[in-house]
């Protein structure tokens, strides 16, 4: 399947409509289909759908006028990835066709293979306006999760901080977890995103001491990770020295231990000196080093 922006802009690599030769299926002439296994209608209507193309989708639209004829173009979906011509337009971010779709009846509740919604695949577009748009028409998607648990909302916090801003305007609660137990801010503090940490803590400041299925909390993530501007986010100046003091004898426990294992064990050291060692954000997520739960070494008031 060609990528949306060669099929927006080189004209040879669009379809053309022979008004000469009859039928829907006949007088459409494509290179190469991009799902052969639909009925060819329905895979020009989804190809359309992912090549930005709202005119081709109303073309085929006005020559479909069985409204049984109508909702099947719509609605079917591509057998291996479940995907609808609806979930398609959301994967561009094109809000032209995407409202095309939806105005013509295509159902905006759909989810493909992965459980991933219209709103999922529109906010990993990249395409704010997009978001906006289906937040308007659909608030209630962003806290739908995937197969995963994971909501759009959890994919927001870790894209653009106007991704963010556009939930945040139009009032959707950052307060939801996915399978694993962690929040958007859980997301945003393991990715270092610090702008999206302060929209999303904004909104809500108890989001910071929400637990995930570890017993890790927003804040102490953020003090695992050594992450000092957010803690200075989450509590102010108190916070960020706690987390200094912290991050210095966690720097300590780590030395301590590395250096008994080398002596035990004859473990060279390969990653600079022991007083610069730190523990990376993986290490401290697989809990390398034997110290288990954040909880068992930290102490948050």
């Amino acid at each position: 399947m060609e990528s949306p922006d060669d099929s927006s802009s080189s004209s040879s690599s669009c379809p053309s409509w022979d008004r000469h030769k009859g039928g829907l299926g006949s007088a459409w002439n494509f290179r190469s289909h991009a799902l052969p296994r639909l009925p060819l209608v329905i895979s020009q209507f989804h190809e359309a759908a992912y090549s930005r193309r709202p005119d081709v989708l109303r073309l085929i639209l006005s020559k479909v006028s069985s409204l049984e004829h109508r909702n099947i173009l719509l609605n079917s979906s591509d057998p291996q990835t479940s995907n609808t011509a609806f979930l398609w337009a959301c994967m561009t971010g094109c809000v032209e066709s995407i409202a095309v779709v939806l105005e013509a009846g295509a159902n905006i509740n759909c989810v493909n293979v992965e459980g991933k919604n219209g709103l999922h695949l529109a906010v990993a577009s990249g395409m704010v306006d997009s978001v906006k748009y289906l937040l308007n028409v659909q608030g209630f998607l962003a806290h739908n999760g995937d197969c995963e648990g994971a909501t759009p909302v959890h994919y927001a916090s870790v894209a653009s901080p106007a991704m963010v801003q556009a939930f945040v305007d139009v009032g959707v609660s950052f307060l939801v977890q996915d399978f694993d137990g962690d929040t958007p801010l859980h997301w945003s503090i393991r990715e270092s995103l610090i702008e999206n940490v302060e929209l999303m803590y904004g909104t809500n400041h108890a989001l910071k001491e929400v637990s995930n299925s570890e017993g890790e909390t927003p804040f102490q993530l953020a003090l695992l990770y050594e992450e000092e501007e957010i803690c200075h986010i989450f509590g102010g100046k108190s916070a960020a020295m706690e987390a200094e003091k912290h991050i210095e004898l966690q720097q300590q426990q780590q030395s301590s231990l590395f250096v008994e294992r080398k002596a035990a064990f004859g473990v060279g050291l390969d990653s600079g000196s022991v007083g610069s060692w730190g523990v990376s954000k993986l290490d401290a997520r697989s809990n390398m080093f034997g110290f288990g739960s954040v909880q068992n070494f930290a102490s948050v008031n």
